[in-house]
């Protein structure tokens, strides 16, 4: 019993694991105000987690309200910036990739409701330190 009992130990002292608390957070502000974004798949710290499609994660998450064309930005917490970021909107199957100038993008100009993968990864050369996907969905009124 004792072998097992420190078999065990040992075992849970040797798993490796990251909380999302632990990752770099990122905010949509619009207008003034401040929205946290959800963490979708991610690979940080030698730990990979793979979550469902965007548009499966944010099924019942209130939207941010936008207007019309109105300007939004994209705000990255963390020490180091990422060397790579790119941001898609996501409708199913069907992606397609958004300028992103400055951190900023401008929302669509037609009304309804929008799903966004703001990606961003951490490289040094062929290395990779980081690669994460935040998700949110805006509602164009």
């Amino acid at each position: 019993m004792k072998k097992w009992l420190c078999a065990a130990l040992l075992l849970a002292g040797c798993s490796h694991t990251v909380s999302e608390d632990d990752l770099p957070q990122a905010h949509v502000i619009v207008g003034g105000k401040t929205y946290d974004t959800s963490i979708g798949t991610y690979c940080w710290d030698e730990v990979c987690v793979d979550k469902v499609s965007p548009d499966e994660q944010l099924q019942h998450a209130e939207p941010i309200i936008v207007s019309s064309g109105e300007p939004l930005s994209i705000q990255l917490e963390g020490e180091e910036p990422p060397t790579n970021i790119d941001v898609s909107r996501v409708n199913g199957n069907d992606v397609q990739i958004v300028p992103l100038e400055h951190g900023q993008m401008t929302a669509p100009i037609e009304r309804g409701k929008y799903t966004y993968n703001y990606r961003a990864s951490w490289l040094d050369g062929n290395v990779s330190y980081g690669d994460i996907s935040y998700v949110f969905v805006i509602e164009v009124q």
